[in-house]
């Protein structure tokens, strides 16, 4: 499942996890869309072990509720306001109501130790998609995460991110171009709330955006949001052509990453120049090129390829440069 209209990724709800478990509801109005998501995830015990979730445990609930207002055929308005938080019920009333998540809730006594009502680490965000030209289609998503005004206190950094895209699509001989260009940036400290617990002070990671699902022979973690998480700037094109049977695509991503990632939390807020991205004194950059096509000579059989060159710069926030090149073959039958 995925909310937006990201293409290397989405802001409040990204798709970056094999399985979930999750329900949906929708009604939609010539003009007015509502959607309501309800996800389940097992409980984080450290940065990177979860624990399975049997009804009685604690474990984690996103809910997002997002209203789309459609005033004109080529233009679509979205705000998305909800929370990560948890329960230790299968079905929690809190839920219903979304409201109480929205304003800094996670954070409203500007402190690291875990307060009253701290379980709900709320987002919003708010997204247009405008197609202001035939076959020509443009995005802007936005998103605030322990957002403050101007007269609270500022020891938690605001947290926000954005994506904004350019999309193609065009008449080639017997054929469809696809294309577009994305540009990505997340602030340092978007989806990272830095909550301890009392008795010993450790790192409680059910209170970060972050998420998983438990099994026994591996945990599977990845933020709830943006697939690169915070702290990134990414730079996106491609391009696909499709006939009947067969198509080809090419893209390239520039990707800078400074030093907070999945397993980081971060200290006590210092200077203002902290709160830029990218963070650190050696940021890594990734430079992506994939080639992939396919081919069904049949309905029912379809031919997949795809190649991928990955070459990192300052690998891990280290200095060192590492290349990674991949190759996929796969073959499809339906019957």
């Amino acid at each position: 499942q995925e909310l937006g209209r990201g293409i290397t990724g989405n802001l409040v709800i990204g798709d970056n996890l094999v399985m979930q478990e999750y329900a949906t509801f929708s009604w939609d109005l010539k003009y007015l869309k509502y959607r309501f998501n309800w996800t389940h995830f097992d409980q984080q015990t450290d940065a990177d072990t979860l624990v399975s979730f049997r009804l009685s445990g604690e474990h984690q609930q996103r809910i997002m509720h997002t209203f789309e207002i459609r005033p004109l055929p080529s233009l679509e308005l979205a705000v998305t306001w909800g929370a990560l938080f948890q329960s230790d019920s299968a079905f929690d009333l809190r839920l219903f109501t979304p409201m109480m998540y929205v304003h800094d809730f996670n954070n409203m006594n500007n402190k690291p130790e875990i307060q009253p009502g701290d379980e709900a680490n709320n987002l919003l965000g708010a997204e247009i998609s405008w197609a202001f030209l035939p076959g020509w289609k443009g995005t802007a998503s936005f998103v605030l995460d322990q957002f403050q005004l101007s007269f609270e206190e500022e020891k938690i950094p605001s947290a926000y991110g954005a994506i904004v895209n350019i999309e193609n699509a065009t008449s080639v001989g017997n054929g469809f171009l696809r294309s577009f260009i994305e540009a990505v940036y997340t602030s340092p400290y978007l989806y990272l709330n830095y909550k301890t617990n009392k008795e010993d002070g450790s790192t409680n990671y059910n209170y970060d955006y972050v998420v998983g699902y438990y099994v026994s022979y591996a945990s599977e973690l990845g933020f709830a949001g943006y697939t690169y998480g915070p702290d990134s700037i990414v730079l996106a094109l491609g391009a696909e052509y499709t006939e009947d049977k067969w198509n080809i695509g090419g893209e390239f991503l520039w990707r800078v990453h400074g030093e907070h990632s999945l397993y980081s939390t971060f200290e006590d807020y210092g200077e203002k120049e902290d709160n830029i991205t990218p963070t650190g004194d050696n940021p890594e950059h990734l430079l992506r090129l994939r080639i992939s096509g396919g081919y069904s000579p049949l309905d029912c059989l379809a031919l997949n390829f795809s190649a991928t060159l990955n070459y990192l710069i300052n690998e891990g926030n280290a200095v060192g440069n590492g290349f990674y090149p991949t190759a996929t073959i796969g073959v499809s039958y339906t019957l």
